[in-house]
């Protein structure tokens, strides 16, 4: 958050930047957050701050008719809490950006995500990948809802493989060789 808002010289030239997180990672975390904030010269009060979870505070957003220029998705790294994320997408204006991290053989979650994604919306396009960054811009009009039922139900039963590999793998130790013995 830091660098996207120091990007801006003042207060008068930012956006609004909206935050959300359910302050629940460890104690006193807005009160952390807002003292990081003064310490780097910015405003803390210039900060939106929606403490929460996407299926709570979205349709809030939703219903006061919400739209964003700008969305960065750096949350669970799994395949479904990524998807519950991209729902924000509904909120993304045309030509607006969604920024999605840590999309690294690390956390498959994230990548199958965000393929499913771009699968289903046309008006979606993948302009840059710069290390586990991956860069989706709207480019043109999207059926909502962005993530449908179809895709929350898809990406709960591909965690299943993808958990069951990652513990056969922490069991038997990250490197496996297989051999041919014949």
């Amino acid at each position: 958050m830091k660098e996207l808002m120091s990007v801006y010289p003042s207060r008068l030239t930012h956006p609004e930047f909206h935050v959300l997180d359910p302050m629940t990672y460890f104690p006193n975390q807005m009160e952390i957050i807002r003292r990081a904030l003064h310490d780097w010269n910015l405003d803390p009060d210039s900060v939106i701050f929606h403490v929460g979870i996407t299926q709570t505070e979205l349709p809030k957003l939703k219903a006061q008719g919400t739209e964003f220029d700008f969305i960065f998705i750096d949350g669970v790294h799994r395949a479904y809490p990524v998807m519950i994320d991209l729902q924000w997408a509904d909120l993304l204006a045309e030509g607006g950006v969604i920024c999605l991290h840590d999309n690294q053989p690390k956390f498959p979650g994230v990548g199958w995500s965000i393929n499913r994604f771009l699968k289903v919306h046309s008006g979606f396009k993948r302009i840059s990948q710069v290390q586990s960054l991956t860069i989706l811009k709207k480019t043109g009009p999207v059926m909502a809802p962005a993530v449908r039922p179809s895709d929350l139900t898809a990406a709960k039963m591909v965690e299943l493989p993808i958990r069951l590999r990652r513990s056969i793998q922490k069991r038997l130790g990250k490197k496996m060789v297989l051999t041919n013995s014949t």
